[in-house]
């Protein structure tokens, strides 16, 4: 009996376990789909982060994406002060939405005076930064 070398359905690779599909390189549709937005949203992250520094800020504290936070649960992105302004900022890409620990800590940032932004492009934050005035 030959075995089978042809591409596995998206039901076929539903049907197996996690640990079948890594071994054989066969993710299901939305696990591909949760990497690919992955790196889309780092190279997102890298994009702002460097139009913050561009900014004349020079002090960020930023959340690395390789790794699990240390922060409290739903701490932004991107956290920074600009001509006094304490600034945080949640990346998502287009479509995306806070999670619920997220927008509990908007809240709580935003209470304390901060200027808590959603962002999802690197002309939403230029244009926030434009807001908030030159360095």
């Amino acid at each position: 009996m030959g075995s089978f070398t042809g591409p596995l359905s998206e039901g076929m690779r539903r049907c197996m376990t996690s640990k079948q599909r890594k071994e054989l390189g066969a993710p299901t549709q939305a696990e591909a789909d949760a990497v690919c937005d992955a790196r889309l949203e780092k190279e997102l992250q890298r994009q702002i982060r460097n139009e913050i520094l561009r900014s004349g800020v020079n002090a960020i504290f930023s959340q690395r994406m390789d790794k699990k936070t240390r922060g409290p649960k739903g701490q932004p992105d991107f956290m920074f002060v600009k001509n006094g302004w304490p600034v945080a900022l949640e990346v998502k890409l287009p479509g995306g939405a806070l999670r619920p620990d997220q927008w509990e800590m908007s809240l709580k940032m935003m209470a304390d005076g901060w200027r808590f932004c959603e962002v999802h492009s690197v002309k939403e934050v230029a244009s926030i930064l434009r807001e908030l005035g030159s360095a």
